[in-house]
């Protein structure tokens, strides 16, 4: 167990990744059903039924990781979501697909499949379960401010690192 203030941080990080994810696919269901068939882990077309629903099931859970009777089961959720992500992404580092988009750099980015995506996706599982066997409601209104305000900075640091992994892709593509 951690302290309810770190654990909340962790839990509106978690909320962040999930809503932008969920948000990034309903906002191109028909680029999210083609990343889903280029990993070619699903039978053909299943990217086009899965999409909107994956999309909508991560930003259900990200509403559900405010409501504290959800929580816990919201992170587990999150954390076998972002856990299938990360196998899917190491499946296909295996067989050598490095040049797919893993569909996870945002709206109107690339990144190709790298070691460094499953990586981020265990410390994300890691987060997830952290949050989930500690409580997460600090006892004042401080400890509440200091977790968003970490949550924001950590929220920050990942969109830097993943906009930088998409950008050293463009650049070595443009060299």
């Amino acid at each position: 167990m951690v302290d309810p203030v770190i654990a909340l941080g962790l839990v509106l990080l978690l909320g962040w990744v999930l809503l932008d994810a969920g948000l990034g696919k309903l906002r191109d269901v028909a680029l999210t059903a083609a990343h889903i068939d280029d990993y070619r882990l699903l039978p053909d077309g299943a990217g086009a039924l899965l999409a909107r629903p994956l999309a909508v099931f991560e930003v259900a859970l990200a509403v559900l990781l405010l409501l504290p009777f959800a929580r816990v089961p919201a992170l587990l959720c999150a954390a076998a979501i972002i856990g299938a992500y990360g196998v899917a992404i190491t499946v296909n580092l295996l067989r050598g697909r490095r040049d797919i988009d893993c569909g996870c750099a945002g709206t109107g980015q690339s990144q190709r499949l790298s070691v460094a995506l499953p990586m981020r996706n265990a410390l994300l599982v890691a987060a997830a379960l952290v949050a989930a066997a500690s409580p997460a409601v600090p006892s004042h209104w401080s400890g509440w401010l200091f977790a968003l305000f970490c949550a924001a900075v950590v929220a920050l640091l990942y969109a830097s690192v993943n906009g930088l992994l998409a950008n050293r892709q463009l650049l070595e593509r443009l060299r």
